[in-house]
């Protein structure tokens, strides 16, 4: 828990939806994903840029009572792209980090975050997870358990495909419209 609150003591960015026409960006309301620091947050704004199922995944995290922090530590668990922690939670809202790993390309880092969003989205249909061992036993219930300490969903392993895949190909169209235009 100590390395969790480490983590969360990092100046904070929020990304939301562009301010309308005469809004002021400065007081604009952050979403409920919200980036830790410069790099996350470009990462973040670059993937919504080139995913629509990221941006449909924020979109309805936004309407669930999760706020989603994303990090890239310096120290993360060797071997793993990602992860989804507990942080806390209040009458009124649960919080959680999105983890990922410093040590993949950028269309990498955007698909695993599809992935873990994908599985914030799974944890907000369960109003009972509000805390580490309630995290747990969701994931026993309704995840495929790879080692002590990891699960996976289905929907996550596809959300992860479908948001790299997205990626790739609008990567791709803005090659081409370089070249023809």
């Amino acid at each position: 828990m100590c390395r969790l609150a480490a983590w969360f003591a990092v100046a904070l960015v929020g990304v939301s939806a562009p301010a309308a026409a005469g809004d002021s960006p400065a007081i604009a309301p952050l979403g409920h994903v919200r980036a830790s620091d410069h790099r996350t947050k470009q990462l973040l704004q670059e993937g919504l840029a080139r995913s629509a199922s990221l941006r449909d995944l924020v979109q309805r995290l936004d309407a669930t009572d999760l706020i989603v922090y994303i990090q890239q530590p310096a120290r993360f668990e060797s071997g793993l792209a990602g992860g989804l922690t507990f942080m806390s939670a209040t009458s009124e809202f649960r919080y959680f980090n999105v983890l990922l790993s410093i040590e993949q390309t950028t269309g990498g880092a955007v698909a695993m975050l599809g992935h873990e969003l994908q599985h914030a989205l799974e944890v907000s249909t369960a109003p009972e997870v509000r805390s580490t061992p309630t995290l747990v036993a969701f994931y026993d219930r309704i995840g495929v358990k790879w080692n002590d300490h990891r699960w996976d969903t289905d929907g996550a392993q596809q959300m992860g495909r479908r948001v790299r895949s997205e990626f790739a190909h609008r990567r791709s169209e803005q090659a081409t419209s370089r070249r023809c235009g």
